[in-house]
Parts: C-alpha cells; structure tokens; sequence
C-alpha cells in the first residue's frame, strides 16, 4: 500500500525517517490524523511539517529531489 511505498521512497531517498506503525492502536492513529487534519495514512511529517500522504512526498521528491527530505 501507500505507507509500504511511503518507505521505499525514503529508503531510496537515503532519507533518515522514523517511522510509527500503529496499526490497531485506532484512537492513537485517529488522534495524529486530527492533528495535522490528514485523513489518511501514510502521513508523511518533515521537520515538524506535514507534507502530506504518498502522492505529496513522491511529488516533493521528483519537484525538488531527495535532499528536501534529507
């Protein structure tokens, strides 16, 4: 899915990431997506900023290249 592809793209970025899998902890996952008002997952966060889900990242990663998410 998009998280999966999410994570190859950093990894192919050499990207350094943390990644939070919360899977089944529902109120933890509904609480971040409340936060940063992003209704899906992945939610991809670069220095304190959402950049969105896949398509932004992917998006960001072709616009600028991989050094905007190093």
């Amino acid at each position: 899915g998009f998280c999966s592809a999410a994570t190859r793209l950093l990894k192919s970025a050499n990207a350094s990431y943390e990644e939070h899998n919360l899977t089944g902890k529902w109120e933890e996952l509904e609480a971040v997506k409340a936060r940063y008002g992003h209704p899906t997952v992945p939610l991809v966060i670069v220095d304190g900023q959402l950049i969105g889900g896949y398509n932004e990242l992917n998006a960001l990663v072709r616009s600028k290249g991989a050094a905007a998410i190093r």
